[in-house]
């Protein structure tokens, strides 16, 4: 297959035992339409501007080249007139004057000869030409002691080709200290005093003009922050102190229901013992009182009738306010009041001949002789109106 990489001048070699002959040379030609030379282009003009677009095609044969133009924007597509091109060999000029916002738009110029008509034109987008817009996104990437660096994104360049200027001031004051200039929108700022503020403005500049300045201000150097800087902990996620202040709040309140559990521990303890030595000593009381005539349990008539009372007026409950309080601070013991139960009554025996005028004296109801006494159960007499059924 021939293609156009296979054009130029042949010869063919032949050889035999007596020599080697080399032919003629040969051009080869190879015919082909006419392409770009360029890719496409943005070309940014002022309204009422001239401006001259180049077509340039490789094509083959090159002699007798006709050229084409066609505007084309959003509204429809129209062919240039034809005394505003001019044709040289292996390429075309266009001198162009947009007069509104309708004349910006794309020309496309198609080239011919004998073989036929281009099949991709070359493109030329006309646009508005104007000052750039202003940068974006300025952050500092390095802020060291005496130095920063500074990096922006660029914005629309208004179609002619752009650089950018940065400005350096101290704040307040607004006393200009360094001005730089870069075709990319990232400066290294040095020679700066740590503890003072500064302001810096990035500006796109093209050939129309200059965008609006990017301010970043109040920036201000400390040597403190720097120390600090390479030895500064890693930010500690408030989730961390949610779960320490969590775990702390179960370790306090478990430690207090120890705490509480051991106080009421020792309380009972306490009222245990002291229960221990009360029984001890009711024990041995009851033991000698149940000591009667003949060691029969007999109580004497001649006993004190206020001991009786002092039995029988024994709290079943706790009474005062103050007794109540003394049991819920634990400084005094619950009183366990044992089941009472029923008295037993028997007659006693006939009393002898010397106490028989005693006994018909204590006898209630003229009963001759005869005493009614409580069994060593309950030591206490009958009462008057009490009797046995």
């Amino acid at each position: 297959m021939v293609r156009r990489t296979s054009a130029g001048n042949y010869t063919c070699t032949a050889s035999n035992a007596l020599g080697t002959t080399v032919s003629n040379v040969v051009p080869l030609s190879i015919r082909y339409l006419p392409v770009c030379r360029d890719g496409p282009q943005t070309v940014a003009v002022a309204e009422g501007e001239d401006v001259r677009l180049t077509c340039r095609v490789d094509a083959q044969p090159d002699e007798n080249l006709r050229f084409t133009w066609y505007f084309n924007n959003t509204l429809d597509t129209v062919e240039v007139e034809g005394h505003r091109v001019e044709v040289r060999k292996g390429h075309s000029f266009l001198d162009y004057t947009p007069r509104s916002a309708r004349d910006y738009g794309t020309l496309s110029c198609w080239a011919m000869n004998i073989v036929g008509t281009q099949a991709d034109p070359c493109r030329f987008t006309v646009v508005e030409a104007g000052p750039p817009e202003r940068v974006a996104n300025c952050v500092l990437v390095n802020l060291t002691v005496g130095t920063l660096e500074v990096g922006c994104t660029p914005g629309n360049d208004g179609g002619l080709p752009q650089y950018f200027v940065a400005r350096v001031y101290t704040s307040p004051t607004h006393i200009l200290l360094a001005t730089l200039q870069e075709q990319e929108p990232r400066f290294h700022v040095g020679g700066l005093t740590p503890g003072q503020d500064y302001l810096i403005t990035i500006t796109a500049v093209n050939a129309k003009g200059a965008s609006e300045p990017e301010e970043i201000d109040a920036i201000r150097l400390k040597v403190a922050e720097k120390r600090m800087g390479d030895v500064s902990s890693p930010p500690v996620s408030p989730l961390v102190g949610v779960f320490l202040g969590l775990v702390g709040g179960f370790v306090l309140l478990l430690l207090a229901g120890i705490l509480l559990t051991r106080a009421r521990s020792s309380n009972r303890c306490t009222c245990l013992r002291q229960r221990d030595r009360g029984a001890g000593d009711s024990g041995s009381t009851s033991a000698s009182s149940k000591k009667g005539v003949g060691g029969r349990g007999i109580s004497s008539p001649g006993d004190d009738p206020d001991d009786e009372d002092d039995d029988e007026d024994g709290p079943d409950v706790v009474k005062t306010a103050n007794e109540t309080a003394q049991l819920l601070e634990g400084q005094k013991c619950p009183e366990i009041i044992p089941a009472r139960r029923p008295q037993t009554y028997t007659h006693t025996t006939v009393l002898s001949q010397a106490s028989t005028k005693e006994g018909s004296q204590l006898a209630p109801n003229g009963t001759g002789g005869r005493g009614l006494f409580r069994d060593a159960g309950s030591p206490h007499h009958l009462a008057q109106d009490e009797s046995f059924v």
